[in-house]
């Protein structure tokens, strides 16, 4: 199970406030780094995601903590998650509007749906409703995979 992410924001503050709604918390300071934040994905759970200023990353180093280098540009990835939500579509769409982020709600094969939201439209987050989170477990996991893509 993934316990973490990290993204990066050009506002890391307001990026997690933002995130921090749709679960319904508030977003923390995440001390190991300068302007960096943390955004716990529900009251009772330790699976987060972590803000930190965009630009910097995580580099390899030979020493206990990992160093954020500025010095490197960043280029486009691959990088999204699926993340589920306490909230529902209409929630996210306010959310999103008051941001001033880009979403839409897709359909992935005709197997479940997702609301994509372009945090910062930046960076990809599939968010699911719980009916959305319901219908993709259903679907994602070894058998159906198997059955399915083979």
């Amino acid at each position: 199970m993934i316990k973490h992410i990290s993204i990066g924001a050009k506002n890391p503050a307001r990026t997690a406030n933002y995130l921090a709604q749709f679960w319904q918390v508030k977003a923390l300071p995440f001390p190991m780094y300068d302007d960096s934040f943390v955004v716990f994905l529900g009251e009772d759970t330790s699976s987060c995601i972590e803000v930190y200023p965009l630009g910097e990353l995580l580099l390899n180093d030979d020493i206990s903590l990992p160093v954020l280098d500025r010095s490197k540009p960043i280029s486009a990835g691959p990088f999204h998650a699926a993340i589920s939500v306490s909230v529902s579509e209409q929630q996210i769409a306010c959310i999103c509007d008051e941001a001033g982020w880009r979403y839409r709600k897709v359909d992935r094969g005709g197997f479940f749906q997702v609301v994509e939201v372009w945090v910062e439209n930046n960076t990809l987050f599939e968010i699911l409703t719980p009916p959305m989170a319901a219908a993709y477990e259903q679907f994602s996991n070894i058998s159906n995979w198997q059955r399915i893509f083979s």
